[in-house]
């Protein structure tokens, strides 16, 4: 099978097909990633008054709980909660534990790029191999030239294939990662509303925060 598509696309279709098949796994890993993430994280954060008794477990295997209780910790070690601070303290941790989820976003994206553009390289190196056969030839054989040309263009339509659909995954991705950080801005925004109006609860939790171990730079 590879060495049909090589003879027909040259070595420009081998690489085309495997940034495909990255392209394929690193679709796949993000959209499973923060599928699998939400499954324990949506029940999690309807009520953050009550912070669960596996709340260490959760810091552990989930980064949006992890980003969550992290963001409540360090608020609390503050004199006053802005939406301000909740949005610089949410926003750093999303940079700061989502760096590998980000770094397979820019990956997805760089080859939603270069695709296109191996697929116009195939097309130029196969319509230069064109006209070199047809220079060599005494005569122009039509039917040659159309065989040739339709063969050179099919790099680029490869290119194109693989392209379109991994620019609009990656741009899913990343609106589905802006809904989830605009719902625990949400959510903690008016959680802080609630901690402001009720010291107790306030206390109770930073004791509770304060138990908990955050592993990484960010704790």
């Amino acid at each position: 099978m590879f060495s049909d598509i090589y003879n027909l696309t040259g070595p420009v279709g081998i690489l085309l097909i495997i940034l495909a098949v990255a392209a394929c796994f690193l679709a796949i890993y993000g959209a499973s990633y923060i599928l699998y993430s939400l499954m324990y994280f949506r029940n999690f954060i309807r009520n953050l008054r009550r912070i669960p008794e596996n709340a260490e477990r959760l810091v552990k295997s989930n980064e949006f709980c992890h980003i969550t209780l992290l963001t409540l910790k360090r608020l609390l070690s503050r004199k006053e909660i802005t939406a301000e601070n909740i949005r610089q303290e949410t926003g750093f941790l999303f940079n700061i534990r989502l760096r590998k989820l980000f770094g397979v976003l820019t990956c997805l994206k760089v080859i939603s790029v270069i695709s296109p553009l191996c697929g116009l390289l195939g097309t130029v190196l196969g319509m230069l191999d064109v006209f070199q056969a047809l220079a060599q030839s005494t005569g122009v054989d039509a039917g040659l030239l159309s065989k040739g040309i339709s063969e050179a263009l099919t790099t680029t339509v490869m290119g194109l294939v693989i392209a379109i659909p991994a620019l609009i995954v990656y741009y899913l991705l990343n609106l589905w990662l802006r809904s989830v950080n605009g719902m625990i801005l949400e959510r903690i925004s008016i959680h802080a509303d609630e901690l402001l109006s009720d010291p107790v609860l306030r206390t109770r939790q930073a004791e509770m925060l304060q138990k908990l171990s955050f592993s990484g730079a960010d704790a």
